[in-house]
């Protein structure tokens, strides 16, 4: 029982960790200890040492010996494979959709993406940092949970974490949020009209907005 209590703390840790990755709570080149993680979080140090641990391992975070952990900075080619391998995996979850048009849950589906899509635009008018990060996460977690697919979730989620540490819109880019609204409504449209060209379409020029941004805040920075 005990191990099993340890490590659901540990998955806790874990998540906890990438969520405020994706959300730019935890900046780069800033050191941050597992007393600091497990203060934050009520819980003993082990659990969080094995989760970063395991944030090491998929190339996320980065030890600092006697220090801590920081989040591990890409070279501009590492996060260009990264970013591949998220578009591919959603824009087969995009396609995918089609397979249930019409059916009860893709109704769904397609409210919920508009749903998001209008919360996004709510977090870009209040300058809302946090609140725009994580509908910009859950737009695409959305479609790619939809397929049901343990493995391409995991596959967003870590890729993800890595992207999203180079993302532009932690700045105060609110031109490119506002376009990063405007390319998603364009996936959630096409995903409402089934049209396979639409959909890869969307997906296609959301990617190549997204890297051509992240290129540009590394030649900037």
């Amino acid at each position: 029982m005990a191990i099993i209590i340890r490590e659901s703390f540990k998955t806790q840790a874990y998540n906890y960790i990438k969520q405020c990755i994706s959300e730019g709570t935890l900046e780069k080149n800033v050191v941050y200890t597992e007393t600091y993680i497990s203060g934050i979080l009520g819980i003993s140090r082990t659990p969080v040492r094995e989760a970063v641990l395991q944030l090491v391992s998929e190339d996320i975070a980065e030890l600092k010996p006697n220090k801590g952990f920081v989040i591990k900075n890409h070279s501009m080619d590492e996060i260009t494979e990264y970013l591949e391998v998220r578009r591919a995996v959603e824009l087969f979850a995009g396609m995918q959709t089609m397979k249930t048009r019409g059916t009860k849950e893709w109704n769904e589906l397609t409210d919920r993406l508009r749903t998001i899509v209008k919360s996004s635009e709510e977090a870009v008018i209040n300058r809302d940092l946090t609140g725009f990060a994580r509908a910009d996460a859950e737009f695409h977690q959305t479609v790619v949970d939809y397929t049901g697919n343990r493995l391409l979730k995991r596959m967003l989620s870590d890729s993800r974490a890595i992207t999203d540490a180079s993302a532009v819109y932690r700045d105060t880019d609110y031109r490119r949020q506002a376009d990063i609204v405007k390319e998603h409504k364009m996936i959630a449209d096409a995903v409402r009209r089934g049209e396979r060209y639409d959909i890869a379409k969307a997906y296609d020029y959301h990617f190549d907005m997204c890297l051509k941004a992240i290129r540009r805040a590394y030649e900037e920075a």
